[in-house]
């Protein structure tokens, strides 16, 4: 059952003719009645400008307070970590420690948002995350609901020409890693999650009433993101994986009016493609298994439409977990 919420939605409405959104698009589907109360917060210092801004400090400010963490700490007390993290060109050994550094490294980012979202926006970050309760109650039920449906659809897929095999962490390291596994991916995926769906849906759903603009153009960057040189001929099967796994939890978020349901998924999403099958490279530290694929050649397409079944299984169980 969900927690009814105290919503004027004259007064609501009035706030949006003040700030100049009313009546551009047509009106939310009922389906997305929730998003109307999720947006509120953004509603006052909406102005556009001040997205390309937050975005950019947020980015600079990320990269300067990485750097400080990494000499100050990784330097002097794990130096092989520091080249592998720091340094280009530098072979990495795939390893718990460089995943987990890697994964925790999204703190500084999280913490240059929080700052720059609160000189320009007076907001906190808890005020992205919709009604707490409810996003709690969100998030339990689908960390529960896709977890579970990603275990059989796991068991059940089929690996077609992948071979998968014991990685160098042992079952005993993996479990008692654990905690810290779950730890950082709350931290990188709860940051993705607060700047995408919480900052940028929240933005433009404050300011425009047509979903291609506050639910597809955030899970489009979104996609844009994830994309980098290795993947070669594959990147732009990876740009649109990502982005059909965004507008999953952009479309989450705008049914449930919390950000707690696109977290819980993006959490299960990535433990498993992280912490239990992983492609044996940089990331594949902590994963107890992993499997060889060679990015620099087109991959086969059933690759693609496998990890595709997998975000729409993902998206189903979260939506009859949060009976949106």
């Amino acid at each position: 059952m969900r927690i009814a919420t105290d919503v004027d939605n004259d007064k609501l409405n009035c706030v949006f003719v003040q700030c100049g959104i009313a009546g551009q698009g047509k009106d939310f589907s009922m389906s997305y009645g929730p998003h109307q109360q999720f947006v509120r917060p953004a509603a006052e210092k909406g102005e556009l400008w001040r997205i390309p801004v937050v975005l950019i400090v947020t980015f600079l400010g990320g990269i300067f307070f990485a750097r400080l963490v990494l000499d100050a700490l990784l330097l002097p007390l794990a130096p092989d970590l520091y080249n592998a993290m720091a340094v280009a060109d530098v072979q990495v050994t795939p390893s718990p420690a460089f995943t987990l550094a890697n994964l925790a490294m999204f703190m500084v980012f999280a913490v240059s948002f929080g700052f720059i979202t609160r000189l320009l926006h007076l907001r906190s970050l808890l005020s992205m995350l919709g009604p707490l309760e409810q996003a709690w109650i969100d998030f339990r039920a689908v960390l529960i609901w896709a977890g579970a449906v990603y275990l059989v659809v796991g068991i059940l897929s089929p690996t077609g020409d992948l071979t998968l095999q014991r990685n160098s962490v042992t079952a005993v390291t993996w479990v008692l890693l654990l905690p810290l596994t779950s730890v950082a991916l709350l931290i990188q995926t709860g940051t993705e999650e607060v700047v995408f769906r919480g900052y940028l849906q929240q933005q433009l759903g404050a300011r425009f009433r047509s979903p291609w603009l506050w639910l597809v153009a955030p899970s489009l960057a979104f996609g844009l993101l994830h994309w980098f040189n290795e993947p070669g001929p594959n990147a732009w099967f990876i740009v649109v994986l990502v982005t059909l796994s965004g507008l999953s939890y952009a479309d989450l978020t705008a049914r449930t009016g919390t950000m707690g349901a696109a977290w819980a998924l993006h959490l299960v999403n990535n433990f498993f493609a992280i912490a239990v099958v992983s492609v044996n490279d940089d990331w594949g530290g902590l994963a107890l298994y992993v499997f060889d694929l060679d990015w620099s050649v087109p991959q086969p397409l059933s690759l693609f439409v496998v990890e595709a079944v997998w975000v729409l299984c993902g998206w189903l169980a979260a939506r009859v977990a949060v009976r949106a």
